[in-house]
């Protein structure tokens, strides 16, 4: 059963692209365990889960970098996209994750 914070959007039909999951992130809660979550409600077995978050994106710099800055104010906008397990997932500073289907041939290039 997904948890009642992460919004399932909408399914992929064949040939779309959009994504499967839409999840908020709580006040004070780690964007390494967002992402799990995220990833969880689409893989509740993990079995597509084969290697540990931190071989794509480092978790504690996630918190570094979205977190609010050393005098309290929060931070300006910002994203982060990578592929991992198969799915292309995106962190915004906004407190979303977003999960998507990788695409075909990886993420695309910054050229």
């Amino acid at each position: 059963m997904i948890p009642e914070h992460v919004k399932t959007l909408r399914t992929l039909g064949e040939g779309e692209r959009g994504y499967l999951v839409r999840y908020s992130v709580d006040e004070g809660e780690p964007f390494g365990t967002a992402i799990v979550e995220a990833v969880e409600a689409i893989d509740p077995g993990g079995s597509i889960r084969d290697e540990p978050l931190d071989v794509a994106v480092d978790a504690d710099a996630l918190d570094n970098l979205f977190g609010a800055q050393y005098d309290g104010t929060p931070r300006g906008d910002g994203v982060v996209v990578f592929e991992h397990w198969g799915l292309l997932i995106v962190v915004e500073t906004s407190g979303a994750v977003f999960v998507y289907d990788a695409p075909e041939g990886g993420p695309p290039s910054a050229e």
